[in-house]
């Protein structure tokens, strides 16, 4: 992986999810992904580095949002 391509997670907003997050943003990669609820102390975590979530885990969801908008 190159510094400015897109990392999408599934269950980004869990603790170790998002501290991966969190690492990859802080070295350069544009990140995202999806959570099936956005709950502290996860959702404000993300927020604050500007990482981006979006809740849901249905069928296409992934596929429909593996562009990270």
């Amino acid at each position: 992986m190159k510094r400015g391509e897109r990392v999408h997670l599934a269950g980004i907003g869990g603790i170790a999810l998002a501290s991966l997050a969190a690492m990859l943003a802080e070295s350069g990669f544009l990140v995202c992904g999806l959570e099936a609820g956005g709950y502290p102390p996860g959702s404000g975590f993300l927020r604050k580095g500007g990482i981006g979530g979006e809740e849901g885990f249905g069928e296409g969801e992934l596929d429909a949002r593996a562009g990270c908008g």
